[in-house]
């Protein structure tokens, strides 16, 4: 079974400020980034505090320490292999 790697860093490829479209489970109503980790390159969503600027190819801390702008990673975005 393969660990779980988590990333510290990654950069923002897109910045929706409105939140994801979408209904049911998969509509997020609150500002949002898409990102890629640093060192696995891993794609994942985030939800961004409030009143926070974000700008695309920023370089965000999102480890699990305190984080100056991402409150919390929402998860993988999937990947076709």
């Amino acid at each position: 079974m393969e660990k779980k790697r988590y990333e510290e860093v990654a950069y923002v490829l897109d910045f929706l400020p409105q939140g994801k479209g979408g209904f049911g489970k998969n509509f997020i109503a609150e500002p949002m980034v898409q990102i890629i980790g640093e060192e696995f390159f891993t794609l994942l969503e985030a939800t961004v505090k409030p009143n926070v600027e974000i700008n695309l190819h920023e370089r965000l801390y999102i480890g699990k320490e305190k984080r100056d702008k991402i409150d919390h990673i929402l998860g993988e975005l999937p990947t076709k292999s």
